[in-house]
This record gives structure tokens, C-alpha cells and sequence, in this order.
């Protein structure tokens, strides 16, 4: 009897350290990937950088019969959303005991468009004499802007250098923001 008794106090102890030690494990999120998104006809892609912000927006050749000019920059902000939802679930999926809400990219999506109560440093790029705008901030893509009438004009590859030029001052003016947020 008394070694039993025993063996159930050493389990006891054995337990109790297991408890303990559970205790003090923190559980991280897995490190932010990149990770690259596009809409729903596939011809319009964005990839974005670890912290959410796009470094790139692409066309394949068919995006103007499959989304056409008029609907182009929503397409853009689709395939911005479906990038940064593959971004978060990679992260919830590296993190033990976490689960990919169905409606991730719902809530992606409103977290985007929604101000948050805090000042965000931006960064906006233009291109084109103007007639294409891209603003990011430390969350993402903010908004972009293209005229009509100019895009209606331009074909794919000015199309796509101004979409370069425009998301790579965006972004330089973004880390300038940062940069000076830093220091202050």
C-alpha cells in the first residue's frame, strides 16, 4: 500500500512540474510571410511584403476583357485583400491552437477600410503626371486612384510600369514617414 501511495504522490509531483511548466510556454504567432493575393478572374495580382504592404501590382494580358478599365482599381483592392487574408492565415496557421476563421477575408476587408483610432504613417506615389495615385501605410494598401480616361488610352506595359513607379514612391514615402516617426 505504501508504495502505491507513493507512486501516486510522485505522479502528483510529476504533474504538478508538467502544470508549471505549461505555464510559462508563450505561445507566438508565426513570423509574417509575404504573401500574394488576386481577384476573382485571376488576372489582377498584388503581393505584399511581410508587414502587409504591396510591392507589387500585376496584369496578365486578358485583365481587360476579364475586368475591364471601369472596374479595374476594384479589382485591385480585391486581389490587395486576398493577399493580405493569405498573409494572416499563414500566420494563424503557424500559431499552435489557432483556427482560419471561413470569413477571414471579410474581416480583412473591413479592417483595411476601417480608420483605425490611431495616426498611420502613409505614403503616396503618383505616376503619370498624376492620372494614377497609390497611397499605403503601415497596414497596407490605403487607396488607389487611376483616371479613366487615361487608362482608357494606355496600353499594358505603361499601364504596369505606372502601376511600378506609382507603388515605389508610395513606398519610399512610406519608410520616410516611418523613419521620422522613429526619431521622434
Amino acid at each position: 500500500m505504501d508504495e502505491i501511495l507513493r507512486d501516486v504522490e510522485r505522479l502528483r509531483e510529476e504533474w504538478a512540474q508538467s502544470v508549471a511548466s505549461a505555464e510559462d510556454v508563450v505561445v507566438e504567432p508565426a513570423p509574417a510571410q509575404p504573401a500574394a493575393g488576386t481577384d476573382g478572374t485571376g488576372t489582377v495580382h498584388v503581393a505584399v511584403d511581410a508587414a502587409g504592404v504591396p510591392e507589387s501590382i500585376t496584369l496578365d494580358e486578358g485583365w481587360r476583357r476579364q475586368v475591364g478599365t471601369e472596374r479595374l482599381v476594384a479589382a485591385v483592392v480585391e486581389a490587395n485583400v486576398s493577399a493580405a487574408a493569405a498573409r494572416v492565415a499563414g500566420m494563424m496557421a503557424g500559431t499552435p491552437g489557432t483556427e482560419i476563421p471561413p470569413d477571414l477575408a471579410d474581416q480583412v476587408r473591413e479592417f483595411l477600410a476601417t480608420d483605425p483610432p490611431f495616426a498611420l504613417a502613409t505614403g503616396t506615389g503618383t505616376a503619370a503626371r498624376g492620372n494614377l495615385v497609390v497611397t499605403v501605410s503601415e497596414v497596407g494598401l490605403r487607396s488607389i486612384t487611376v483616371e479613366p480616361e487615361w487608362l482608357a488610352r494606355r496600353d499594358d506595359a505603361e499601364l504596369t510600369e505606372s502601376l511600378a513607379t506609382a507603388l515605389t514612391a508610395a513606398r519610399a514615402e512610406l519608410a520616410e514617414a516611418l523613419a521620422r516617426r522613429d526619431r521622434e
